[in-house]
């Protein structure tokens, strides 16, 4: 893939934190603190040559914003001049049928975005890659636990290795693209491979394994996520409640204070949630009307999370909406040809053992549906009202009608003897009435939802397009931007007018967030979908992007000292000063660890994975161990 600009993307200022892991961590100067040695001989030049190689293939695996740990195929086979790609030219060749054409090649520099790599020889640097992180959708999940199909020696677990090549040897032809004429040592095998090495005291060999290569990575997205964590409270009050180990579907727990990052949340209401965003759009609207010159872009930045959360609002309530409309339509149907087996059966004034039969299987049938139905009021908290009446209520009502009609007429028509064909009408006539009556509910319910539906849809359009007006292209960051970085009097009035539109576009769709605040109702919920308050957790709820396809979530913990007040600073990491938050990135599984687990031991190490981390973790200890003793543990705080 081209290399990417190194900048601030995705919450993260990717080369900072680059600079700090590859210098503060040491994990550019070779395999000494992993145990494979590389050879004490080569010279000084040669030592920085593999040093800045390593720190080039480090960075852009921590920079891959596709799949970070990924690493681009060597240069050596794709002969393509339409595509300007060349043997040699420092490009990475491209993937053959999901695969790298060859495993051994030349450094791809220009790919890096590096200076030529070159030995002592004046030749460039020869990189092998390990097939299991080839930067291919075919690859992942590419994370901390994959495995790398590359090992040294026998050594496994290599994510990559640079050689320079000894002095020419009888039967050597050089220049050449063969690896033969340069390598004494050899690629073995299918993958997995084994680079075999010689004796020969001029070909030097820097290896980086897999958890050098993701303690980078894993320090990326820890990060991201503890940016995204902190953003979200800023924006939204609070931090959201841990998915605690115990916690089926990563749902998030109250009470909870260590887990993974929750799919889910409690909720207290869905009006309530659109008021309160409401509220912070018109608070951050009127911020940003008051702001001087230089607090404008602060304030901008501001109203442009405010609209990311009310995006994110409403896309999850539109999704909702339209998940109960279907079962809504579901039940109904269901419902439907019920009244019709009955009304079929009744006709005759007699119920015989093979329409009792299908009376009970389709009550059973609908019964499940209107179940789920409900199951999904009580999940999200809806309950659409309607002249004063709230569907949920009534839906429950109407179920239980159901459910003890369809009981009696079962057991009736099960009993043994089994009582004469016509007096079993007057109980399906019953199961029949109660079936209309919860199809009027259900009906009723898919109505609402319809409208509910359109009318959010309607929301999330204003929504997107003040995201646009903030931050798109040609939005007001951008106009606020170019006027101060070239002063003038034209630049002025388009940043001013494009903050204008800003304050337009918050005040319409505030309203509009007010006015749907009447439909849904606001009743608890137990699950709702996890709704992020600020632009910088995007990549979360990305279903295609790299967290989600490469499984960071479950490797990715954390703990709030109280996720109601994340001003609360009481967990603690050596001798530095007291954290509010902490983010914890599992290393690969080790030897004692089993994955997936249903313990933090299965994870963490040391101090990380004290059993108070276990269960329901509503009483974890505050302390964290940085480094974790033996352990791989990453820590963002």
């Amino acid at each position: 893939m081209t290399p990417r600009p190194t900048r601030y993307r995705r919450g993260i200022a990717l080369p900072v934190l680059l600079f700090v892991i590859l210098l503060g961590g040491g994990l550019a100067l070779g395999l000494g603190s992993a145990g494979t040695p590389i050879r004490a001989d080569r010279s000084q030049q040669t030592s920085k040559t593999l040093a800045a190689a390593r720190a080039a293939l480090i960075g852009r695996a921590v920079n891959d914003d596709n799949r970070p740990g990924s690493l681009p195929c060597p240069d050596l086979v794709t002969d393509n001049a339409g595509l300007s790609n060349l043997p040699g030219d420092g490009k990475a060749d491209l993937l053959t049928r999901n695969q790298c054409p060859s495993q051994l090649g030349r450094l791809p520099w220009i790919t890096l975005a590096t200076p030529r790599a070159l030995d002592m020889a004046n030749e460039v640097l020869w990189y092998v890659v390990a097939p299991g992180l080839r930067d291919d959708d075919s690859a992942i999940p590419v994370n901390s636990d994959t495995p790398t199909g590359l090992s040294l020696n026998g050594e496994p677990e290599i994510a990559a290795l640079l050689i320079t090549a000894a002095a020419p040897r009888p039967g050597q032809s050089r220049p050449s693209q063969n690896a033969g004429d340069y390598l004494e040592g050899r690629l073995n095998g299918t993958a997995p491979y084994d680079y075999q090495t010689t004796t020969d005291p001029g070909e030097t060999i820097s290896a980086i394994t897999r958890s050098q290569l993701f303690a980078a990575v894993e320090q990326r997205v820890a990060h991201s996520i503890r940016h995204c964590l902190g953003a979200h409270a800023r924006q939204s009050g609070t931090f959201p409640w841990p998915a605690p180990l115990a916690a089926s579907d990563r749902q998030g727990r109250e009470g909870a204070r260590f887990g993974r990052i929750p799919q889910t949340q409690p909720s207290t209401g869905i009006a309530r949630r659109i008021v309160a965003t409401a509220a912070a759009i018109t608070t951050q609207a009127d911020h940003l009307r008051a702001a001087s010159p230089t607090e404008q872009a602060a304030a901008l930045a501001d109203l442009a999370d405010g609209a990311s959360w009310a995006a994110n609002l409403l896309d999850q309530l539109g999704r909702i909406s339209a998940e109960t409309q279907a079962l809504a339509d579901s039940a109904s149907g269901l419902l439907n040809k019920l009244q019709s087996l009955v009304e079929a059966a009744a006709a005759n004034d007699r119920i015989a053992r093979s329409e009792g039969e299908s009376i009970r299987a389709g009550a059973d049938s609908a019964l499940l549906t209107v179940d789920r139905l409900a199951e999904a009021f009580l999940r999200y908290g809806l309950d659409f009202h309607q002249d004063g009446t709230g569907t949920r209520q009534s839906l429950l009502a109407a179920q239980t009608a159901l459910q003890q009609q369809a009981e009696v007429f079962a057991r009736l028509d099960t009993a043994n003897p089994r009582p004469v064909q016509r007096d079993l009408v007057a109980p399906a006539r019953a199961v029949g009435a109660a079936s209309a009556d919860c199809n009027r509910q259900t009906h009723e319910i898919s109505q609402l939802a319809g409208e509910l539906t359109t009318q959010t849809k309607e929301r999330l359009l204003l929504a997107q397009g003040l995201q646009t007006i903030i931050g798109g292209r040609d939005g007001a960051i951008a106009a606020l931007d170019e006027w101060q970085r070239k002063p003038s009097p034209e630049n002025r009035l388009r940043a001013d007018q494009a903050i204008a539109a800003s304050l337009d576009g918050s005040n319409r769709l505030a309203t509009g967030l007010d006015t749907l605040a009447t439909l849904p109702g606001d009743e608890p919920g137990t699950a709702w979908p996890m709704v992020w308050a600020s632009r910088h957790c995007a990549f979360i709820s990305d279903e295609t992007g790299w967290w989600q396809a490469n499984r960071w979530a479950e490797l990715i913990f954390y703990q709030a000292s109280d996720p109601l007040d994340p001003s609360r600073k009481t967990l603690q990491i050596g001798g530095r000063p007291s954290q509010s938050l902490i983010v914890v990135s599992a290393g690969g599984k080790l030897a004692h660890q089993q994955r997936p687990g249903g313990r933090i031991a299965d994870y963490l190490e040391a101090g990380n994975a004290d059993p108070s981390r276990d269960g329901e973790a509503r009483n974890p200890i505050a302390r964290f161990d940085y480094p974790a003793g033996a352990g791989n543990d990453q820590l963002a705080y």
